[in-house]
Parts: C-alpha cells; structure tokens; sequence
C-alpha cells in the first residue's frame, strides 16, 4: 500500500494535536495541584475519591456529635452534682426541723431554707443547654419539663392533677 504525502501529513498533523492536548491536560493537572480533574481521566480513581469525600464529610459530623455529646454531658454531669448538694441539704433541713428544742419561728426559718432549696431544684431541672433546650426534657428538649408547684403548710397541694401528663 502506498501512502500519500497528503496523508502522512494528515497522520502527524493528528498526533501532534494529541500530544498538545496530552501536553494542556499535564498543565492544567499541574496548575490545579490535582491529578484527577475529570472523571474522564481515572474513572476508578474518581470514585475513590467521592467515596474518601463522603467517609471524609461522615467523620467530620461523628466528631461534631462527639463534642457536643461530651459537652451535653459535663453540663448534666455539673447540674446533677448541684441537685444532690441540694437535696444534701434538703436532708440536713428536714434532721435538724425534727430537733425538740426549736421554737416556732427557728421551724419557719427552716421552712423558708426548705422552699430556697425547692425553687433551686425546680431552676437544676429546667436548666437549658447554650441553644435553649431543656437538658431534662428528653425528646421534647424545647418544651419546659418541671412547674413550679405552690404548697401552703396547712397541707393543701395546687399543682399538676395525677394522670394529666405533667410531671410531679
């Protein structure tokens, strides 16, 4: 088979294209800093690199959970050490209430520490975390858990009713 002059330049007019677009491909590769800048280029490295993308986005979000998992906790941790303090101090109250020799207005003295470290335990279990939401209110973290409950000495009780949903 014979080749024509016209088609020999033909031949290397082509292969000269190819390099020159081989030769763009390397800059641009070059200029970017990255190997795979179409999926056309490596279809197997291009998944590769969604799949490192998303595992990537994936454990950035499991360490955002962790911290604020962890902060979630030390706040609860923190509350829950002041409920004890108080109820702690709930107890001594009440021991030293059962005390003989107190007169009449040393018990009301007591009474109104007691109602003090009430009204503490109410504003412990209502405590909201940095975006609003009540740390005691499980799956409804926006709404309010504990209300305030008024109780006279006389022995009568205003509050939530029994069976209403509300807790006591």
């Amino acid at each position: 088979m014979r080749i024509s002059s016209s088609q020999y330049f033909n031949l290397n007019v082509a292969s000269m294209s190819d390099q020159q677009s081989t030769l763009a491909s390397m800059y641009q590769q070059i200029s970017s800093g990255k190997r795979i800048l179409t999926a056309s280029d490596d279809p197997l490295g291009a998944a590769q690199a969604v799949q490192l993308t998303l595992k990537s986005g994936a454990l950035a979000q499991y360490s955002t959970n962790q911290t604020t998992a962890l902060s979630s906790l030390q706040q609860e941790d923190a509350t829950l050490s002041s409920v004890s303090s108080a109820l702690q101090s709930v107890q001594t109250q009440i021991v030293h209430a059962g005390d003989g020799s107190l007169t009449d207005s040393d018990r009301t003295a007591i009474a109104n520490t007691i109602q003090g470290l009430r009204d503490q335990l109410f504003s412990l279990a209502n405590t909201t975390d940095s975006n609003g939401n009540y740390i005691f209110s499980g799956s409804r973290a926006a709404r309010r858990r504990s209300r305030t409950i008024r109780h006279n000495w006389a022995g009568s009780f205003s509050g939530p009713r029994p069976g209403c949903g509300l807790p006591r």
